[in-house]
């Protein structure tokens, strides 16, 4: 009886210290959150493509629902999901309302539903904005069109020297907003205010540099575009903030040049970091070395509380896996450990990183220039031509899943590439080291929040730096190294404790460590 109590008691310690312990991390996990309330794991879902609910081909917001366990289990913490509103393209970047949603995707209360589930499971919701223009069909355009006198004219800029006087256009079927009109704005942020209620997270801006550029405005008018257009995002967060202090801006624009940014970062949380891309898209990774610590300095000045948003690759691009091996002539573990090195690389960076839907699969395609692909057909039978959506291509549900998108062919090595069972079965597999990742991550403040970055030279061939956060007594310094070279390489560094990987690090590999002080970098 008394070594039955004995054994309970030291039970009942065992218990209480995991508990102070978990409590302790939990408070602790709780402050940096609050520090860093808008740092999260993003996934990129292309709406079409992701998950079907109903068997129509199409993926949907219900697809979606369906598949959050998966998006769970990979760990991410929020999805910045393509256009979901009426449209005239199969892309969604033209767009009809604003006020509704795609009837191929599914209604509003499915979209509600999304945004609530998602939440139980403490992911978010960002929507893709798109504002520098509408579609031919939105109802203030033809309002406009049909009525001089229409309420609407003075949303968008009409050509005036063109037969047919229509309005003017930055990309084909579309009518630019006139983003100078203060009844325009006033709708804008209406439409942030409607979202943001229905408990949307952020919002991604869509071709920010073409706000105010490249149209026929006053030409007399000084101010720089890119200037006026980050005006134009500093008024729309000015007209949301007192109601939804915590919404997210991201912006998109696609310049490689970071300095690009300037003039929209003081108005925005994150700008899409299309330099980092580039380093990854060459893999010129010594470069991205020498490159690094000048950029984060560079965001810092644009805006001292950034929150960078570095990607791989994003829908405008072709995959990662296409521009390793544009012939599907790579052996696999070759294919394999390219893509590996370039996630760690991306889920150690600073900021929020963006992970393209199906890049943790390593799935492929590229652009094509306007082709007819067999199988890629309309309602009724015809042909299509195909440009862009040969790089937005269904993702790879096991076959015998109902959610199974089918609205494009797998072509580009596509029906090669291994599916989400088998590597999830695969404790060596893509997913598994983005899952892996993605993990680590989130165990470690000083990889998870801040914008922290202090470049480690004198290791040739290596992506090399220190992650670090301070949030009063609480304190984490994480060193990385990534291995960019194809021979093994060993390093010797005092640290606290290895968190990922050894000091003799493989052929792409990755070293991950904690290490007392910022002084305990040097060989």
């Amino acid at each position: 009886m008394k070594r039955i109590k004995k054994i309970l008691l030291v039970l009942s310690l065992i218990l209480l210290v995991f508990g102070i312990t978990a409590c302790k991390k939990t408070d602790v996990d709780k402050i940096y959150r609050e520090e860093y309330p808008k740092n999260d794991i993003y996934y990129q879902i292309f709406v079409r493509s992701f998950a079907d609910s109903n068997g129509d081909g199409v993926g949907d917001i219900n697809g979606i629902i369906n598949k959050l366990d998966y998006l769970e289990d990979l760990g991410v913490t929020a999805l910045w999901l393509s256009p979901i509103h009426p449209t005239t393209s199969y892309h969604g970047y033209e767009i009809s309302n604003y006020y509704e949603i795609n009837p191929e995707f599914g209604t509003m209360a499915d979209f509600e539903n999304l945004v609530s589930e998602a939440k139980k499971k403490d992911i978010k919701i960002v929507m893709d904005t798109v504002f520098n223009h509408t579609a031919d069909n939105n109802n203030w355009y033809l309002d406009a069109l049909d009525n001089p006198n229409s309420k609407y004219r003075e949303y968008y800029i009409w050509r005036t020297n063109v037969p047919g006087a229509h309005s003017y256009e930055t990309f084909p079927h579309s009518r630019d907003l006139n983003l100078r009109s203060e009844a325009v704005i006033a709708e804008l942020i209406n439409i942030l205010k409607f979202y943001s209620e229905k408990g949307v997270a952020g919002f991604r801006f869509d071709a920010v540099k073409h706000f105010f550029g490249e149209k026929p405005y006053n030409p007399s008018y000084s101010t720089q575009p890119s200037f006026e257009g980050g005006q134009l995002l500093a008024t729309l967060k000015n007209g949301i903030k007192d109601e939804y202090p915590d919404v997210y801006f991201v912006g998109e624009n696609f310049d490689y040049s970071n300095n690009a940014n300037e003039d929209y970062y003081f108005a925005s949380d994150s700008m899409f970091n299309f330099a980092i891309s580039k380093y990854f898209q060459t893999r010129s990774y010594t470069n991205m070395q020498n490159a690094l610590q000048r950029i984060y300095n560079e965001l810092r000045e644009f805006n001292r509380n950034f929150i960078d948003a570095p990607f791989i690759t994003n829908h405008d691009m072709d995959r990662f896996a296409s521009m390793i091996d544009p012939n599907n002539s790579l052996d696999y573990e070759s294919l394999l450990n390219k893509q590996k090195l370039a996630a760690s690389i991306l889920l150690t960076l600073p900021g929020n990183p963006y992970i393209y839907y199906g890049e943790e699969l390593g799935m492929k395609g590229k652009r094509i220039e306007g082709q007819e692909v067999p199988g890629y057909v309309d309602e009724n039978g015809n042909e299509l031509i195909a440009y862009d959506e040969a790089r937005r291509q269904p993702f790879l549900w096991d076959e015998n899943d109902k959610a199974l998108t089918t609205w494009f062919p797998l072509i580009h090595g596509n029906d090669k590439v291994r599916r989400v069972g088998a590597q999830i079965e695969d404790e060596d597999s893509l997913y598994n080291h983005y899952r892996k990742m993605i993990e680590l991550r989130k165990a470690n403040p000083a990889l998870r929040y801040g914008n922290t970055f202090l470049k480690v030279d004198g290791i040739s061939s290596a992506v090399a730096f220190v992650r670090y956060v301070e949030v009063g007594e609480y304190k984490q310094y994480v060193l990385v190294i990534h291995n960019t070279s194809n021979v093994e390489k060993e390093v010797s560094f005092d640290v606290v404790k290895d968190l990922y990987g050894t000091q003799v690090i493989p052929p792409m590999g990755t070293y991950v460590a904690e290490i007392s002080s910022l002084e305990k970098v040097s060989q």
